[in-house]
């Protein structure tokens, strides 16, 4: 009889060698890995544009008296404080989305023009903040 086990995630009932097989984990089901491989694909994406498109840093903020654990923040060139890591989100933000239009309408001339470029081909209605992303990531290419 196979070795069954409950998945780690959401407790679904699998065969330890099928989810080994076909996830690398003896204790992860077919659709949570697949779930927390696009979680952590995002989460890179999101790096790449904190980093390489708005020039970020991360840093440990330091605690305070409200926040007795300290967080990750994204820090600019000088240090200040920009954003939280883990809520600064521009493929589901679009106020996150236009810090990164805004830093592009800064860029040299010719980062600038690729990412207007990129965005000009959708009509002003179907930009969302994921397309955003994508226009800045090709600028950057």
């Amino acid at each position: 009889m196979a070795q069954t086990t409950s998945c780690r995630f959401c407790g679904y009932n699998i065969d330890v060698e099928i989810a080994l097989l076909n996830t690398g984990r003896p204790d992860i089901c077919d659709n949570c890995a697949i779930e927390k491989r696009s979680e952590v694909k995002e989460q890179q994406i999101i790096e790449t544009l904190a980093t390489k498109v708005m020039g970020w840093h991360r840093e440990l903020h330091p605690k305070d008296e409200k926040d007795q654990y300290g967080d990750f923040v994204w820090c600019n060139e000088s240090g200040e404080v920009m954003a939280l890591v883990y809520k600064w989100n521009p493929l589901q933000n679009i106020a996150d989305a236009w810090m990164i239009v805004q830093k592009m309408a800064k860029a040299d001339p010719v980062t600038s023009h690729k990412f207007q470029e990129a965005l000009s081909m959708y009509c002003i209605y179907d930009i969302t903040p994921e397309r955003i992303c994508e226009a800045a990531l090709k600028a950057i290419a």
